[in-house]
């Protein structure tokens, strides 16, 4: 079973997972919930014939660990699941959802949004996807409102430089903005209070993400990357590890934050180290030239910090 990065998958207990990460073990996959059914949930699956309520989080996963013991590990990412194969019975990939929203969505601010990534920022429309509560079916809610945004990731590497370098004028043509202080604001809220305020600043790394598109003050949508099968690059967890470590050095290549695990080399003299993490609220979080502090966990090879837990954090010291 082929499963990457933003793909989700329903497993037998009619659970939704969104698979995080590539690098799975043989027979299993790293993923988490999202998508819970539940008789008085505020989403509707026409086909399953199903509601279902949203409960999602990359930090605690204690309830799916709680129900399902056989999910835990001892690996990295320690706090997501790892899902049997054989528990899967139906996969969604997000670029097979595309088709059906071109038919669905013309006049939409959704559809706007797809054509300026594809036009403006020069990505071919077979390698943009939609990710999300759309690609599961969930396009209306039980009162049959439609659903608050629709989520679109990209694939490959040179689709993300050339949008990064766009950007600016993507947003200007759209007439929407980066993302606002009072979104970033609601962010660090809801994503920061398991984390240490000491050894994180999220208002200030998420103010560095660069490709989220303030459409109006309560609604965001933020493009994320996904490597194309032949730009995979080797697990950046080789060796276990070693001990807890802090560290504060500067970004010396930020570019692997935008895909996951966000990865950033970091230099402090004349060593440099990989700092990883699968949190979710670290996409772009640094850029390069940035001052950090890098609470986490060293590796055996001596040049690799993890970023695993919640007594971890990244924070911007300039």
């Amino acid at each position: 079973m082929k499963l990457k990065d933003l793909d989700y998958f329903r497993t037998k207990d009619n659970i939704l997972f969104l698979v995080k990460g590539y690098y799975h073990l043989p027979g299993k996959v790293f993923a988490y919930p999202v998508f819970w059914p539940d008789k008085k949930g505020d989403y509707s699956q026409p086909t399953l014939r199903k509601r279902f309520s949203k409960e999602t989080s990359d930090v605690d996963n204690s309830k799916i660990f709680n129900l399902f013991p056989h999910y835990r590990h001892k690996l990295i990412p320690h706090n997501i699941p790892l899902v049997p194969e054989d528990e899967i019975i139906e996969v969604y990939h997000p670029q097979d959802k595309v088709k059906d929203f071109l038919k669905k969505e013309k006049n939409t601010i959704w559809f706007k949004i797809f054509n300026a990534i594809s036009k403006i920022g020069k990505v071919t429309k077979e390698d943009i996807g939609i990710f999300g509560s759309y690609l599961v079916g969930f396009s209306e809610t039980t009162e049959s409102k439609k659903v608050k945004d629709i989520d679109f990731c990209v694939y490959g590497i040179n689709n993300c430089l050339r949008l990064k370098n766009r950007f600016n004028y993507l947003l200007k043509l759209l007439g929407y903005k980066h993302i606002s202080k009072d979104h970033i604001a609601y962010h660090a809220r809801k994503f920061g209070p398991k984390f240490d305020p000491k050894i994180n600043s999220f208002k200030k790394t998420l103010s560095r993400k660069w490709s989220s598109i303030q459409i109006r003050e309560d609604l965001l949508s933020t493009i994320r990357f996904v490597y194309k099968d032949d730009e995979i690059p080797p697990n950046p967890i080789q060796t276990d590890i070693q001990k807890s470590f802090q560290i504060t050095g500067e970004v010396v290549d930020d570019f692997g934050t935008n895909f996951m695990p966000r990865t950033f080399l970091i230099k402090k003299g004349n060593r440099e180290y990989r700092v990883v993490t699968y949190f979710w609220g670290f996409q772009e979080a640094v850029k390069n030239g940035d001052l950090v502090m890098v609470t986490g966990d060293l590796h055996q090879d001596q040049k690799t910090l993890s970023v695993d837990r919640i007594n971890h954090g990244i924070k911007l010291i300039n």
